[in-house]
């Protein structure tokens, strides 16, 4: 349907340049809402989700006590997904006395309803399933 008065092309065009100044890039998502490998949010995340997984699926009571010698692997902001990804690794302490290697990635645009951020995790040797490929590969930069 064609746009017929003056006011309503200005109003479309005042609209369409707001929403493509609002629209989120790679880089400005990088820039305001991608947290950093050591953000307290992200490693919180990481450890409570790890001990829910554990409480309903592995059952071994091993949970992730602290998080540490956190390092960012790689950073990319303009892939062909137009996603900004950050590949991390870190020493995850577990209740067990022992020491694992953690690795994890923080995707922007992908949490609920592609709205702020998500963290993907594994801990090599304790991903039964395979879901991030063997020892974690699909978690290790590219």
């Amino acid at each position: 349907m064609p746009i017929r008065s003056a006011g309503h092309r200005l109003f479309a065009a005042l609209l369409g340049t707001a929403l493509l100044a609002a629209a989120p890039t790679a880089a400005t998502a990088f820039g305001s809402a991608l947290p950093e490998c050591d953000d307290a949010r992200v490693l919180r995340d990481i450890a409570e989700r790890s001990a829910w997984a554990d409480r309903r699926t592995w059952k071994t009571g091993i949970l992730i006590d602290d998080i540490e010698n956190v390092r960012q692997s790689r950073l990319v902001t303009n892939g062909p997904r137009r996603i900004a990804e950050r590949f991390c690794r870190a020493t995850a302490h577990l209740s067990d006395g022992r020491r694992a290697r953690l690795y994890f990635l923080i995707e922007d645009q992908i949490g609920f309803a592609g709205l702020g951020w998500y963290v993907s995790f594994c801990i090599p040797g304790r991903d039964d399933y395979h879901v991030y490929g063997g020892w974690c590969r699909v978690l290790r930069p590219r």
